[in-house]
């Protein structure tokens, strides 16, 4: 609940001297971010425990993006990220057992700092929120992300930001099993208003 408590924080502190301190022309958007990669299961307890193969993870969620500063741009959102693996099971020899497939699907609470390069270059990187879609709701870890990217200009209001990126969910507390995704993000982002 602390981390929730600060994370909250944190993204308040970020709206708040957005509306009191940033005095450039520049307007919030909102984003429909879709992302697709390679995940990693990292397991708390691997001592006979199966293997973990990544096949593929998508991810799909809506943002709001608001600018902080000339340089600087703040995102937040909810993303619902699928994670599809193949199961190996460890099990005693003579006792053949198939391979199967198993998803892993977590809700994210994203909070990234995109920092503006020359030539609409960013660097973006921030903590979320993650929790498995089955865990009752409030039951979040603390991840992160982190990504390099550019934004193409969709005529005068509209534009599309792609970038590598990394994620790790959870990051803390270390002793639960965690996914980390590699893989491209992409936000197509509209103004708030017409």
């Amino acid at each position: 609940m602390k981390i929730l408590t600060f994370f909250t924080a944190i993204i308040c502190f970020c709206l708040w001297s957005n509306f009191t301190l940033a005095q450039e022309k520049k307007a919030n958007r909102f984003g429909i971010q879709a992302s697709f990669g390679n995940p990693s299961y990292i397991q708390s307890d691997a001592d006979g425990a199966p293997s973990y193969d990544g096949k593929f993870f998508f991810d799909i969620g809506f943002l709001y993006l608001t600018p902080l500063s000339e340089k600087w741009e703040f995102e937040t959102g909810l993303i619902y990220s699928s994670n599809k693996f193949k199961v190996t099971p460890n099990i005693s020899p003579g006792f053949p057992e198939d391979p199967y497939d198993l998803n892993f699907n977590n809700w994210l609470v994203s909070a990234n700092f995109r920092k503006w390069l020359p030539n609409r270059f960013f660097l973006q990187a921030g903590p979320n929120l993650s929790q498995t879609s089955r865990d009752s709701f409030g039951y979040f870890r603390l991840g992160f992300s982190l990504g390099l990217g550019k934004e193409f200009k969709m005529g005068e209001k509209y534009s599309l930001l792609i970038s590598p990126t990394l994620n790790a969910n959870p990051f803390f507390p270390t002793n639960w099993n965690g996914i980390t995704q590699f893989g491209i993000r992409s936000i197509f982002a509209f103004p708030t208003k017409k």
